[in-house]
Parts: structure tokens; sequence; C-alpha cells
């Protein structure tokens, strides 16, 4: 016997229902929420939201180097979580992959200044530790990546 979850879906918007269909009203609900699962994801991190008074320009520095961080870190996760789902129709979760791909952080920086092969081996290990240790625990829905 197996056992089914049915989910109900409220949504309360002002849009009027002549401008957009239900359908509409939940692929942009759907997005939105994917938005802010990564900017607390971020939050949470890579710490956006807090930061020492500081000059002007090394304020510059620290923020660029965090969207340069955060910009590297989700492509790669990107990358993994689409790998993933076509190898093996497991769905990541994108919290857990960020949290690990952060760790390997300084060794990717390190790698970049020894050699190609290193990148690609901490790549490779990266991507077994994700595949293990990084799938998402709750329903998997289908969905064009």
């Amino acid at each position: 016997m197996t056992r089914r979850s049915h989910s109900i879906y409220v949504y309360i918007t002002n849009i009027p229902a002549i401008d957009t269909s239900l359908h509409d009203i939940h692929t942009l609900y759907s997005l939105r929420w994917q938005i802010e699962l990564v900017f607390k994801t971020w939050k949470s991190l890579f710490h956006i939201h807090r930061f020492k008074p500081m000059k002007g320009a090394r304020f510059q520095c620290h923020l660029y180097g965090t969207l340069i961080a955060l910009l590297i870190s989700s492509t790669v996760m990107f990358k993994m979580r689409e790998w993933l789902y076509r190898k093996q129709k497991k769905e990541l979760s994108e919290y857990k992959a960020m949290s690990m791909i952060k760790e390997f952080g300084m060794d990717f920086f390190q790698a970049l200044w020894c050699s190609e092969a290193l990148v690609v081996q901490l790549l490779f290990k990266l991507c077994d530790i994700i595949a293990q240790h990084g799938k998402n625990q709750g329903v998997i829905q289908k969905r064009a990546l």
C-alpha cells in the first residue's frame, strides 16, 4: 500500500483574475519562492546582511569579493544540480550544496594557482560528496532544468 501526499496551495494576490490564469500565478509564486531560498542561503552561509563599519573603498572590495564568491558558488551548484538530476534523477538541496561548495572555497582558490588538473580533481571530489550528502530530503517534483 502506498501513501500519497496531497498538496493544497493557497495563493492570495491582488492581481485581477482577468489578467492572469491560476497556472500563471502558481508559476510566479514558485519563482518567487526560489528567489527567497537563494537569498536565505546567501544570508545564512555568506552573511551578506552583516558587515562591520569600514571605509567606502574597503566596503566595495568586500562587496565585490562576496558577490564573486556567490557567483562562482552558485554556478558550480547549479551545474552540479543539473548533472545530478540528469544522471541520477536526484534532486539536490541547494542549501546543502552551497554549504559544501563554500567549505571547498579556499581549496579551489589555492588550486587555481597550482594547476588546472588539481581544480578538476577537486571538482570531481566535490561532485561525489554532494551526490552522497546533498540530496534534497523533501518530495521530488518534476521540473525542467
